[in-house]
């Protein structure tokens, strides 16, 4: 089994009340964010979890630190068989001002809209659509994820600003997961809650020669089986029979 690993763990966006976080994982895991005044997390300020399985992770803390105040971000990731990876990125807040930076919102960007997919026919081919974003269009354009049952990424796409819609073929029969995120000059962020589609799997053609083989295999036993029963049978009708003399 492959284990969660992270990479490309930084900080987004800070202000001197609130931290956005951002990093990769290899397979499809949630996202958890623990702020702290010390490197083991003993005091603990802020907690922020997400239980969205993915292979990209946006959170943040919202209100909840205090301007100049040294403090120790521990994200953490898990995926679905409990495979775990955490690491600490330490960080000060700013102090505030007129000039401050604002808040960034709490948690990750999961809308409550969900993306519109379907799926044509046998053949792997799934739409998927998505509403264009309230505050414009993303500098980096729009990502999108396929992600199979057991957390790998299948297939990841990037279409231009203004895209709001793309078909992906080929893909084998079975479950998948489908994320499509706005990705702002690097740092990408869930545009909808996640999909799931469904794959029919292809029906096997039959092979005749299997059939015609299989039955040919079990003839020689047949055969010895019943050489076996007549020389039984022969022996037994044998001594019945009374012997002339």
């Amino acid at each position: 089994m492959v284990s969660v690993t992270i990479t490309d763990a930084r900080i987004v966006a800070l202000a001197y009340n609130s931290v956005q976080l951002s990093w990769n994982t290899n397979k499809a895991a949630n996202s958890s964010l623990v702020v702290s005044t010390d490197p083991v997390g003993a005091q603990v300020v802020s907690t922020v979890t997400t239980g969205v399985y993915e292979l990209v992770h946006t959170i943040s803390t919202g209100k909840g630190i205090a301007a100049g105040i040294n403090y120790y971000a521990t994200i953490i990731s898990r995926d679905e068989a409990g495979s775990m990876a955490a690491q600490v990125l330490p960080f000060t807040a700013p102090k505030a001002g007129a000039d401050a930076p604002p808040a960034v919102p709490e948690g990750s960007s999961t809308p409550t809209e969900t993306l519109q997919t379907s799926v044509l026919g046998e053949q792997g081919l799934v739409s998927i659509v998505w509403d264009p974003l309230v505050g414009g269009e993303p500098s980096n354009g729009y990502r999108i994820d396929i992600i199979d049952a057991q957390g790998n990424l299948i297939e990841s796409r990037t279409v231009a600003p203004g895209t709001y819609a793309i078909n992906v073929d080929g893909l084998a029969g079975g479950e998948y997961r489908v994320l499509v995120y706005a990705d702002e000059k690097g740092v990408v962020e869930k545009v909808a809650a996640p999909a799931t589609v469904v794959i029919p799997k292809r029906a096997e053609p039959i092979d005749t020669y299997e059939l015609i083989k299989r039955p040919i295999v079990y003839i020689p036993s047949i055969l010895f089986a019943l050489l076996i029963l007549g020389l039984a049978i022969y022996s037994r009708v044998q001594k019945k029979i009374p012997n002339k003399k």
